[in-house]
């Protein structure tokens, strides 16, 4: 809306009917030629996609189950692409009969908005919400075209719709595409997949589609000087013009923003109020809360009073006994206004307020940092948070607003919150759902709502936090705990197989070393570590075994014998005293020792022991578990044969491993699971180079080597998430895509 602007609105003079039907069929035409390719490729990806994770599934059911799916998605292919077209043609379709004056046509269905999600099933939900991400980043991607498409597309069906009824909108798409997939019979898990392929084969690619039909419409000379959406004047009458009119409301046009619209009294607001104000300065249009029609020349003048009570009105409408109201946005809001009230206008002060406050929760709508579910939950505020910034002036200059800060603590407190996990979070959902019920049901009448929601949920987020800090602390004691006894088994192994691996010995001395000594050599490891002096001692005390246990002829080495052995003796017993061997059982071991070597010696007269190589199961007691980092060729996976092949671990993701500071949140594809979590590197292991991330509750979801964390980060599986303040950044991206809007 522009300062004194109407609510309400006319179409645009359109070509002849007939040119508009032959436009709208060659769109028609156009955009399944563009899109039928696409879908094909997708198709044709999900191959190797579904093949690659059977591969990697962690049992038979699942691996069974893509194997399933693949081939339910083959056999179904041949009848969802023609579907997918068929319903991208009956936006058309509809649109040229109406345009022909069929009063009894209907427009296709308007897909849920994401405010509604929690009053659908968690099936639809999940779809909406993966309709959500798909269609938020389509819309930022191609605004310009999609404006630009619009208007030329209204001009040719002498009709104004709202962007969402745009035939060739992203939403329209998308909700074709998973309306077709209906037809395939697959669990919900499987389908979000083939969503994801759909995005990334088909959405993200949408640049083509839209540059032909806009060029397509040029050529027809279809409002082919339309100028770029940063360059639309203000569709405003100067203040001079409308003081001229006889009888207009004389209302002076602010040089700034004045005392009554985004306040410049701290640094973040006062660059937002300044862009809204040279962004007006130049005619430069801000296309946030377009009315459905544009702006007519004149309307009923309103105060913010009487605005603000409008919008509690507006919300509180379909409200029931005990329950919150259907949840609106701020479009929604302003279009039940108009049709009760007919066209009225707005101050210049008081629309900034709404843009700035319609800018902020379309980008939370779009913030990747965010759960989808947590996101929908937000943007139910949209109308509290609208009267909250026109009646009170601190919401914007103060950061401790009792509003802001629940906004920023929402956020904060569901930063590890997991779809993938939601079963076992429901408190915080539930919680977080109730408050928002209750501020809703205040509809404008309990001004101390926000403060007393935050105080309830600060304290919720208080006994939450202690709880899954204390669930932390012990994954982390526990994870350097085994680790360390891991490294432990795994260096006393090293040390016994170097030396084992091609030696035959008398049986009993083998036996000694594999099921004692190496008991004793991981306690020593786990007491006082590699560089110790006891680490070394335990160590000798193997060798010198190992050389004791061999037949020595010449005189130089029985004297050595004759010296070694009573110490030898001695170091084992001292060995064995730190296990749990009682000193009979200590003794009865160094006696079998004791008699190897008097046979050895000749002392003896009982035949000589027999030498064996080592044994199938003793040689697995002492081989070293395989490395975390280097997996045997014939072990690898496809997928971690081309990563060897192709791929090099940069040196700068190493560096950006070691540098995450522990805390940092992350969102992590579970490749197997074909999931992404939310999760938090709560330490580092230093013994065995590994990183061990927990989630909201403090329970152990990964433990990754530090290559592979590196890895996962250049490969885009590992993202960290952003945990500034949302409210901060949110508005800092605000003045970002006005700077954008001003060419700066």
């Amino acid at each position: 809306m522009s300062g004194d602007q109407s609510m309400g609105g006319k179409a645009p003079t359109p070509p002849s009917l007939g040119a508009g039907a032959v436009l709208l069929e060659n769109l028609t035409r156009l955009t399944t030629d563009t899109l039928t390719p696409r879908l094909e490729a997708m198709f044709a990806s999900c191959d190797d996609y579904f093949f690659d994770l059977a591969s990697r599934a962690k049992n038979n059911n699942d691996q069974n189950l893509y194997f399933e799916s693949l081939r339910e998605i083959r056999v179904k292919k041949p009848v969802v692409v023609p579907d997918f077209c068929r319903r991208l043609s009956a936006g058309f379709h509809i649109l040229a009969q109406r345009s022909g004056g069929s009063s009894g046509v209907q427009a296709p269905p308007i897909a849920r908005t994401p405010e509604s999600l929690e009053l659908v099933g968690n099936e639809e939900l999940e779809k909406d919400v993966v309709v959500i991400d798909m269609v938020s980043k389509a819309r930022m991607e191609w605004q310009e075209e999609l404006f630009q498409l619009q208007e030329r597309i209204q001009s040719i069906a002498s009709q104004s719709f709202e962007e969402r009824e745009m035939p060739l909108d992203p939403e329209r798409i998308a909700r074709a595409f998973i309306e077709s997939c209906n037809l395939i019979q697959a669990d919900i898990k499987i389908l979000k997949l083939l969503y994801k392929q759909f995005d990334r084969h088909v959405m993200r690619q949408l640049e083509e589609l839209y540059s032909s039909a806009n060029q397509l419409l040029i050529d027809d000379n279809v409002l082919p000087d339309l100028k770029p959406l940063a360059s639309q004047t203000l569709k405003r009458k100067p203040a001079a013009a409308v003081a001229e009119k006889p009888g207009a409301a004389m209302a002076p046009e602010p040089q700034g923003l004045g005392l009554e619209g985004i306040p410049d009294s701290e640094p973040q607001m006062r660059e937002l109020a300044q862009l809204l104000v040279r962004l007006r300065n130049v005619g430069v249009q801000v296309p946030n809360v377009p009315v459905p029609g544009g702006p007519i020349a004149s309307g009923t003048p309103i105060g913010r009073e009487e605005l603000v009570a409008l919008i509690s009105e507006a919300q509180s409408q379909g409200m029931t006994a005990g329950q919150a109201p259907a949840p609106l946005d701020i479009r929604q809001a302003i279009r039940a206004i108009v049709e009760t009230h007919g066209n009225l206008s707005v101050g210049q002060a008081d629309e900034d307020i709404i843009n700035v406050i319609s800018m902020f929760f379309d980008l939370v709508l779009d913030d990747r940092n965010l759960p989808s579910e947590i996101k929908a939950l937000v943007g139910r505020l949209q109308l509290p948070i609208l009267r909250v910034a026109l009646k009170d002036r601190s919401f914007f200059s103060d950061r401790k607003h009792p509003a802001r800060q629940l906004i920023n603590e929402i956020a904060r407190t569901s930063m590890g919150w997991d779809a993938a996990d939601k079963e076992s979070q429901d408190e915080l959902f539930v919680r977080l759902t109730a408050l928002v019920d209750e501020i809703l049901l205040a509809a404008g009448e309990d001004p101390g709502v926000f403060e007393r929601s935050l105080s309830t949920l600060l304290g919720f987020i208080e006994r939450s936090d202690q709880r899954a800090a204390k669930a932390e602390r012990r994954t982390s004691e526990r994870a350097q705990a085994e680790a360390r006894t891991s490294k432990a088994r795994d260096m006393a192994r090293h040390v016994l197989h170097e030396r084992l691996e091609a030696k035959q010995l008398p049986a009993e001395i083998t036996t000694f070393l594999i099921e004692d000594w190496q008991q004793v050599l991981q306690l020593v490891y786990l007491k006082h570590g590699k560089d110790g002096v006891e680490w070394s001692t335990a160590v000798q005390v193997a060798d010198d075994l190992l050389w004791s246990a061999q037949p020595h002829a010449d005189e130089r080495s029985q004297r050595r014998l004759e010296r070694l052995l009573p110490g030898l003796y001695d170091r084992i017993t001292v060995g064995l005293d730190q296990t749990q061997s009682t000193p009979e059982d200590a003794r009865a071991r160094i006696d079998v020792i004791r008699g190897v070597h008097r046979v050895l010696t000749g002392v003896s007269p009982d035949p000589l022991p027999v030498v064996a190589p080592l044994s199938l199961e003793q040689r697995r007691r002492i081989t070293p578990a395989p490395s975390t980092d280097e997996k045997a060729w014939r072990e690898m996976t496809a997928v971690e044969r081309q990563r060897v092949q192709y791929e090099a671990l940069m040196f700068e993701y190493l560096k950006r491993a070691d540098e995450v500071p522990v805390g940092s949140w992350f969102e992590y594809d579970d490749l197997r699971q074909a999931v992404s979590r939310r999760c938090k590197l709560a330490t580092r292991i230093d013994e065995t180079q590994t990183l061990i991330f927990v989630s909201r509750m403090g329970v152990q979801v990964y433990e990754k080597p530090r290559k592979a964390f590196a890895y996962d980060m250049q490969m885009g599986h590992a993202r960290p998430v952003e945990d500034a303040p949302l409210f901060d950044r949110t508005v800092d991206r605000i003045a970002s895509n006005l700077r954008r809007l001003a060419g700066e």
